[in-house]
């Protein structure tokens, strides 16, 4: 179990969300944590991005991530991605 779980939530702002986990995984560099992402029923290609961003990464980098088959809000989003995670 990890130490710590970044969960970026995004709808329809796929570049802001990857800059955000680029910047989240370099503070992740000394913490045992792990990045969600969890691309909230985006009407674009959101999902698709950020499959060919994870494909980029190293197969061991802590980064996960979910698409919802339904937009839930912000509280359902973050729940999603709690669930998913692995962290204290």
């Amino acid at each position: 179990m990890r130490s710590l779980c970044v969960i970026i939530l995004n709808y329809g702002t796929p570049q802001l969300t990857i800059e955000s986990a680029k910047s989240a995984l370099e503070d992740l560099a000394d913490i045992d944590g792990e990045i969600v992402i969890v691309d909230n029923a985006s009407p674009d290609d959101s999902y698709e991005q950020f499959v060919a961003w994870r494909q980029s990464l190293e197969p061991t980098a802590p980064v996960s991530i979910i698409r919802s088959p339904e937009n839930s809000g912000y509280a359902g989003g973050n729940n999603l991605g709690l669930r998913s995670g692995d962290a204290e």
